[in-house]
């Protein structure tokens, strides 16, 4: 149900600060291992919610979705905002 989307949303939280953690520690390695973990997360988040039929859309639909919307987005601070 919902609320184990949102403990594994915590989770997810969580597996980012260490990312800005071992950034912080310059840890290299480490920071790419908390990056998978991330990404583990997100897709297992996406699937268990496409399966309970709480999203209709596949990753892959909204990241080149998201990526074409990006290209259009104003620079800002000499990046994309």
């Amino acid at each position: 149900g919902v609320n184990f989307y949102i403990k594994q949303c915590a989770m997810i939280h969580s597996d980012v600060s260490e990312i800005s953690e071992a950034i912080a520690k310059d840890h290299g390695e480490k920071v790419v291992t908390e990056m998978a973990d991330v990404i583990i997360r997100l897709l297992d988040l996406w699937a268990g919610m496409n399966h309970d039929g709480l999203v209709k859309t596949t990753i892959e639909e909204q990241l080149e979705e998201k990526a074409q919307f990006n290209k259009t987005r104003p620079y800002m601070h000499g990046k994309l905002a």
